[in-house]
């Protein structure tokens, strides 16, 4: 259930899927942040706490497969919020009850 996501947003209706293969850009969001956040944890635990570079890699494998999943759905909400705009009157016009939508369903974040 962790890669499963809304279709489109329950406040605002926003269409979270716009065109296939949307969130290939996310792919490479998370590459280069991951890559340098590797890069950053092997050198501080390596020279700041003066670690062995083989601890540090089996320390960067345990946190990086514990945020494996947090960094997936992270990268997927930079990449859409910058690629797409917050409509502020769209969601004043839902919470004053002028316009209706419907209840997402879950689909596949493939």
């Amino acid at each position: 259930m962790p890669f499963k996501q809304y279709a489109h947003c329950p406040k605002c209706g926003q269409n979270y899927f716009p065109e296939p293969g949307f969130y290939w850009g996310a792919m490479f969001i998370s590459y280069i942040g991951s890559g340098f956040f590797s890069l950053g944890f092997v050198m501080m635990t390596h020279w700041v706490f003066d670690l062995g570079l083989g601890l540090s890699m089996v320390l960067l494998l345990i946190v990086v497969g514990l945020f494996f999943v947090w960094w997936f759905r992270f990268s997927r909400s930079v990449y859409f919020h910058l690629v797409t705009k917050y409509q502020p009157k769209v969601t004043e016009a839902i919470d004053s009850g002028n316009v209706t939508k419907s209840i997402p369903k879950i689909v596949s974040g493939s």
